[in-house]
């Protein structure tokens, strides 16, 4: 099978929940402190203002990574096309470095329906037409089980290059890692402190704070790092400059990543979007 090119940087701006100029802000904060890895999607209703911010801070579209995401309402290839073209305008760019299938399901179709495959295997093909003329550079998904990538891989000839997941100490998904190894696909963690419904637990968690403590980091720097180490790359989101710098450091500051262990924790607490239902 073919594979779709390129690795992911290890840290991506998250924009999830920010709008407006609360987006603009923090997308130029966050390239102006080194940024070069932004992570948005259509249903985040955000790229108009991304584009403004990305313009603010003057760093050239070439040297950013943009990764944009077709959502469940824009299922199947006719609308998945549109979409990608309306990701675009919006964020005033020719190409996106990478575009996601967010969800594995269809909106408004009940999650048990056969047509749930039949439209994302569409929006599949689509984004296989994409690649080939220049609108995207990788194609992967989101939120996608070992199920629906064993039936993506059996129609297809290309291998996303990134399958985007929940992913942290409380849910760690051993499978899934170990399938998407198996078939080159990179993982990428979101949501690496949690939801607001566990973000609490997570940053108070033993091992956490005991590798906060040997390094002299926060318990956030440890869960980003975690993220990082466990798959290679994650999105980090925040609104606030000094957070912003601090998520920014995870790159650099551990001495000894070994510290950072907290795989102990085998729970699988899905604070997200949970996609085993889809059919």
């Amino acid at each position: 099978m073919e594979e779709a090119a390129g690795s992911l940087p290890p840290l991506f701006f998250g924009t999830f929940q920010l709008r407006g100029e609360e987006a603009s802000r923090a997308t130029q904060q966050a390239m102006e402190l080194g940024y070069r890895a932004i992570d948005t999607a259509s249903i985040y209703r955000n790229e108009e203002d991304i584009a403004m911010g990305l313009a603010a801070s003057g760093v050239r579209r070439e040297d950013v990574f943009i990764t944009s995401k077709l959502a469940p309402n824009e299922q199947g290839y006719s609308k998945a096309m549109s979409a990608l073209t309306s990701s675009l305008q919006r964020l005033n760019t020719s190409y996106l470095d990478l575009y996601l299938i967010h969800w594995p399901g269809a909106a408004k179709t009940p999650l048990e329906s056969p047509a749930n495959k039949r439209l994302r295997l569409e929006s599949w093909q689509a984004l296989e037409d994409a690649l080939k003329l220049g609108m995207i550079r990788r194609a992967g998904v989101s939120n996608f089980c070992v199920r629906h990538l064993q039936e993506l891989l059996a129609c297809s000839e290309l291998v996303p290059c990134v399958n985007q997941v929940e992913l942290h100490p409380a849910c760690f998904q051993e499978e899934l890692l170990r399938f998407c190894e198996a078939h080159k696909v990179q993982v990428q963690a979101y949501s690496p402190l949690g939801s607001p419904a566990g973000v609490q637990s997570l940053l108070s968690n033993a091992d956490v704070l005991r590798a906060s403590k040997e390094e002299g980091v926060s318990a956030a720097q440890v869960l980003i790092r975690w993220a990082m180490q466990t798959c290679g790359s994650a999105v980090a989101r925040s609104s606030n400059e000094q957070r912003l710098a601090e998520n920014l450091e995870t790159t650099q500051v551990f001495e000894h990543d070994e510290s950072t262990d907290t795989q102990g924790n085998r729970l699988v607490t899905k604070y997200c979007w949970d996609p085993s239902g889809v059919a």
